[in-house]
């Protein structure tokens, strides 16, 4: 018996690609594969990052906006070539710490016409193993200055060091379209690579897309896409290379934030979602 895709479709009938499908995409791939391989759902609607809700989050969080830039929007086969980050204060007066680098690529393909980013570049770049381990150096060090921030003596500082990671702040990760697609390009990309899950499964997450939809995008100028959403409420900033978005994405939110009278964070807390690790782990199998 055919197997039919669960997705649902732009007017809300649900998805009529079954695993007797020849139907392929414009890399002339199955969309069907993932159905014959035992997934829900058909090539046009997995979703490799899958979430669950979060039952209480009312504690110590840190806010973090990232972006990627990558050789195409495929997760499932193209690369990240360049990872950014940037850290939201509770001061949104504050700029906070940031962290960027380019990260090696094998594709013939590097995209150079929408993120400008030269091949040489990328070609010289760390690894992503290397850069991977960066950035999570830059997060946990964003933690630990919290905590010893919070200290009232040098003693209670030391005593912190030797801090469980459960025990640190929740890191609340932040990306426009990051459900489906900078949250999933990571995960896919870690998978490719045989490298750890383990912070993605600590952290939380949110979409600025739900943001946008919880708001109304009428009440932000209607359009979603953050490039428009730049233009209407950040003059000056300009969303270009991963470390621009970051930085555009954050003064967005929290001009939204400070226009409700509250804080970035607690903005974002009630669309913070978490990963399913073991969901994730099978749907990345399918595609």
């Amino acid at each position: 018996m055919a197997l039919r895709c669960s997705g649902v479709t732009r007017k809300g009938t649900q998805c009529s690609i079954d695993s007797c499908s020849r139907l392929t995409d414009e890399r002339g791939r199955l969309v069907a594969e993932p159905l014959r391989l035992g997934g829900s759902y058909c090539r046009f609607h997995a979703r490799p990052f899958v979430t669950r809700g979060v039952e209480h989050f009312d504690g110590p969080a840190i806010l973090f906006f990232l972006d990627l830039e990558t050789t195409g929007v495929d997760v499932a086969s193209d690369q990240i070539v360049e990872l950014a980050c940037c850290h939201a204060p509770s001061d949104p007066r504050a700029n906070g710490a940031a962290f960027s680098t380019v990260v090696r690529a094998t594709a013939e393909d590097t995209a150079f016409h929408v993120h400008g980013i030269e091949a040489h570049e990328i070609a010289a770049a760390p690894a992503l193993s290397l850069a991977w381990a960066r950035f999570l150096r830059f997060v946990e060090g964003i933690q630990m200055t919290t905590i010893q921030d919070c200290s009232d003596s040098e003693d209670e500082q030391e005593d912190r060091l030797t801090l469980l990671p459960s025990e640190l702040p929740t890191v609340l990760m932040a990306a426009h379209n990051g459900l489906r697609f900078d949250f999933a390009m990571l995960l896919f990309e870690l998978v490719r690579h045989g490298m750890t899950w383990a912070a993605l499964d600590r952290w939380l997450f949110v979409d600025t897309l739900a943001l946008a939809q919880a708001i109304g995008v009428s009440n932000l100028g209607g359009c979603a896409k953050l490039q428009c959403l730049v233009r209407g409420h950040c003059v000056g900033l300009q969303a270009h290379r991963a470390l621009d978005d970051c930085i555009a994405l954050r003064a967005v939110v929290q001009g939204v934030a400070e226009s409700y009278g509250t804080g970035a964070i607690d903005l974002l807390r009630p669309l913070a979602v978490r990963l399913d690790l073991a969901a994730s782990a099978a749907q990345v199998c399918t595609m």
